[in-house]
């Protein structure tokens, strides 16, 4: 397993109407995986991008 699928920015509405942003990375292929949640209050960094 070494492809890893990586999505930004996924919005996830809140019952407020809030809307809170995540950056959701998973394994490539079939799972069942097990899931691990980090959350922070400040910007995440932006490591796995490339700048241009």
């Amino acid at each position: 397993m070494t492809e890893i699928q990586i999505e930004f920015d996924v919005p996830a509405e809140m019952r407020d109407g809030t809307v809170l942003r995540a950056d959701v990375q998973r394994p490539g292929g079939t799972g069942p995986w097990p899931v691990l949640l980090s959350r922070r209050s400040s910007p995440p960094t932006r490591s796995l991008r490339t700048s241009k």
